[in-house]
């Protein structure tokens, strides 16, 4: 009978051991790393390019959970090197156009002179279409299992999006002068080079962060007289998290009646929400909480502007029973 019980205390003590083992590994291991891929129409230059600000703009969403590689952006991590891996593949479409074309452009003059002058802007036609494959995993027991895979729209640059299919390639004061002072080739290379992935926020987390307003009325004493727009607002919103992550802060530009609306009695780019308690990871419902709003410019983007994660508690496993003795 004793030998029974001194295998049963051996078995348990076992079971403990890997668990401690395994909970030890999930703690010291990065959080997550990246597989990217791209695949474009264009050349390996204006591929690499893309892939390194992809790789970045990634880094960018995830924050301290992200611990970037020191090697090459076209070596892929090893195995198991951190608890999630989100395999990238981003097919590409770029185009230039072939003709150059101006028009004048005001601007502030420099050293510390505030008088407008006008410049003449010389703009080349560029765009760049595609998609974006998300495939996120998590590495358990020495292989990784898929927990959720999407397709995004390819997010556009700041400037091809502000520019609406546009890029600027120079510029020169005098507004008479009608000839660009870049070349054809040059201004196409130059323009190539712009065509890279935007922020990602949205991409990788409009799959796991849903995000409405449900309310928003007037601020009180904000009413302005007459027909003039009200611009602070006091709103409710419904958001829930559904990643394997916890969420401490997020910065929105939330749409609402055909309006943005952007959190903070004043805002331009929207500011860190902060919640008196971090947004759980894997919230079975949403929570409602009400917030200050200011009325967005008209072309205001809409969507996540910025995230700040928390990795998960790791869950407490349940040693293997031992046999009666």
């Amino acid at each position: 009978m004793h030998w029974r019980r001194t295998m049963a205390m051996v078995s348990i003590l076992i079971g403990m051991a890997l668990v401690c083992e395994a909970h030890a590994q999930a703690l010291n291991l990065p959080e997550i790393d990246f597989a990217v891929t791209v695949k474009t129409n264009t050349n390996k230059d204006h591929q690499m390019v893309y892939a390194y600000t992809l790789q970045r703009e990634l880094g960018n969403c995830f924050g301290l959970l992200y611990i970037p590689p020191p090697k090459h952006i076209t070596t892929l991590p090893k195995d198991g090197a951190a608890n999630f891996r989100l395999y990238v593949e981003a097919t590409v479409n770029a185009s230039v156009g072939n003709n150059i074309t101006s028009e004048t452009s005001s601007a502030v003059a420099q050293n510390n002179k505030t008088d407008n002058y006008t410049q003449r802007a010389f703009y080349i036609q560029a765009g760049q279409t595609g998609n974006i494959q998300f495939r996120l995993c998590r590495w358990v027991d020495g292989k990784y299992q898929e927990v959720k895979k999407w397709t995004a729209p390819l997010p556009k640059s700041e400037e091809e999006e502000k520019l609406k299919g546009r890029l600027e390639i120079a510029r020169v004061t005098s507004v008479q002068n009608q000839t660009c002072p870049v070349k054809l080739e040059d201004a196409q290379l130059q323009a190539m080079s712009k065509l890279v992935p935007g922020p990602m926020y949205d991409a990788v987390f409009s799959q796991w962060l849903q995000v409405t307003v449900t309310k928003a009325t007037p601020a009180k004493g904000t009413t302005p007289p007459g027909p003039a727009a009200i611009t602070n607002f006091e709103a409710e919103l419904s958001i829930k998290n559904s990643s394997p992550w916890i969420i401490k802060r997020c910065r929105l530009a939330i749409p609402y009646q055909g309006q943005i609306l952007l959190p903070g009695d004043f805002a331009i780019d929207g500011r860190w929400m902060t919640f008196k308690e971090p947004l759980a990871s894997e919230m079975p419902q949403p929570l409602k909480i009400t917030f200050n709003a200011t009325l967005g410019p008209k072309d205001a983007r809409p969507g996540l502007l910025g995230l700040d994660l928390a990795p998960a508690p790791v869950p407490a496993a349940v040693p293997p029973l031992a046999p009666n003795p």
